[in-house]
């Protein structure tokens, strides 16, 4: 096996390092998919991805579907993508929940980013 798995699914391929490249960490290990989805967000190729995934347009704003997050870790992901990208998002309660949203200030910097990796079946999701 080369340095790295491929599985295509589509236009979309997963990457999967071989075991010898495995993430050895526990807290790693142990971490949900929601935590896995939140460390893809140091690329922009990641943020697309989760935008894909769990990502809406709605009138002039965005939102991130991070329900599976607390409101504090919320918080993080918020500072984060002010901090690493310039994009300002604030919570948005769903129910008993919170997820991200990007405001109308946000949105033309959050599509410059993922809009060369979104899919064009994901298309739809970026609003026009």
């Amino acid at each position: 096996m080369g340095t790295l798995s491929v599985i295509a699914a589509s236009q979309l391929a997963v990457v999967r390092p071989p075991p010898s490249q495995a993430i050895t960490s526990p807290v790693v290990k142990e971490a949900s998919s929601d935590r896995r989805k939140a460390a893809a967000l140091a690329i922009s190729s990641g943020l697309a991805i989760w935008f894909m995934d769990d990502g809406a347009a709605d009138r002039n704003q965005l939102r991130l579907n991070t329900q599976g997050f607390s409101r504090d870790e919320n918080l993080v992901l918020a500072e984060f993508l002010h901090a690493k990208f310039g994009i300002a998002a604030q919570l948005n309660k769903d129910k008993d929940r919170y997820r991200l949203r990007i405001g109308a200030n946000g949105v033309a910097r959050f599509i410059e980013l993922v809009s060369p990796h979104v899919i064009p079946s994901m298309q739809y999701k970026l609003p026009l």
